[in-house]
């Protein structure tokens, strides 16, 4: 049996899962250009097999200058041969955000931030402040996700697809990242597709405090105020669609790491709210045939912060065991500012 309820997929009588309930649309905020289409038949399918035999023996030999090829579009997002010919993932979606339209962030209340810990990251010569919840882990989860919807929850988050806003845990994420949460986005006019722009800001991307989970998010984009990711979709079932990211605001130069990488939200049944969140590595050369570092993007808290059960409870008692010490953190501005 399938209910019907806040997190759930609605069923027929059958068993058969129907669409999500759509919440009523306006015009709006933004819009860029399309068209869309199929977006599986955008994605590359790879050098041929006789190719591969070719090119895998090869590899070990390319590796140190693949590295420094890797260096220099990490540092300039310029691609060069031959690594540029697996750098082949693109964008349908043309134009550029205005972020000037984008409601500003809500804030974390005083008193909530006063219960955090600020530890400061550092990278090179810069340090970067985060927010670390203290207390029992389900004391500390929940307390981490009321500061991320605090922030992230604006006016135009309730035009954008119920299913695609609150916070999403990573289920199965080796990276050390833990929870996105997405509601700090708008609804995207694209011919042909569903689509929503989420700008990068502070306390929507929630890294453990060990030393994997610091060293990474010092480095990750998201984490800063500028640049955006945004979902695309085929249809409004959200059953299919990508993700996509840019250091600025133009929808078309994707960063490298998303032209590294061919990112798919691909919809899991009996799940509640979730998708296979894919990730396939150099396109251009192995299509999805390297695949590494997917997990399944999981919705755990509503925007009204209400849990999603049983993935909240799952999250939790993950929180509780496997990751047992560890703390959640979030980055925003240091309270000494």
């Amino acid at each position: 049996r399938c209910a019907a309820g806040r997190g759930e997929r609605v069923c027929t009588a059958g068993g058969m899962a129907a669409e999500p309930s759509a919440r009523p649309r306006r015009s709006p905020e933004e819009a860029a250009s399309g068209p869309v289409g199929d977006l599986g038949a955008r994605d590359s399918e790879g050098l041929p097999l006789w190719a591969l035999i070719i090119l895998v023996p090869v590899l070990p030999v390319l590796l140190p200058l693949l590295i420094f090829e890797g260096l220099v579009l990490f540092f300039t997002d310029v691609a060069l041969f031959p690594l540029k010919s697996a750098c082949v993932n693109t964008t349908p979606i043309k134009g550029t955000f205005d972020i000037s339209k984008m409601p500003p962030p809500k804030g974390v209340r005083p008193e909530v931030l006063a219960k955090t810990r600020e530890t400061m990251v550092r990278r090179c010569f810069r340090a970067k402040a985060f927010h670390v919840v203290e207390g029992e882990t389900e004391e500390m989860v929940k307390a981490t996700c009321t500061m991320m919807l605090q922030e992230n929850t604006v006016s135009s988050t309730a035009w954008c697809p119920e299913d695609l806003t609150g916070v999403f845990w990573m289920k199965g994420n080796t990276a050390a990242e833990e929870l996105a949460c997405l509601s700090y986005s708008v609804d995207t006019a694209v011919e042909g597709a569903v689509a929503t722009t989420r700008p990068n800001g502070h306390f929507g991307w929630a890294y453990l405090d060990s030393w994997l989970g610091k060293y990474l998010a010092r480095r990750n984009p998201i984490m800063g105020t500028t640049g955006m990711i945004y979902f695309v979709f085929s249809t409004s079932a959200l059953a299919h669609g990508r993700v996509y990211g840019c250091s600025g605001y133009n929808y078309e130069e994707l960063g490298c790491f998303f032209r590294l990488i061919n990112c798919t939200m691909e919809r899991t049944a009996g799940d509640g709210v979730a998708w296979k969140r894919g990730c396939y590595w150099l396109p251009g050369w192995f299509g999805k045939r390297l695949e590494m570092g997917s997990y399944t993007l999981t919705k755990i808290m509503g925007t009204d912060g209400e849990p999603v059960q049983p993935a909240y409870g799952e999250f939790v008692e993950r929180m509780a065991t496997t990751n047992k010490g560890l703390r959640l953190m979030l980055a925003g501005p240091s309270r000494g500012r």
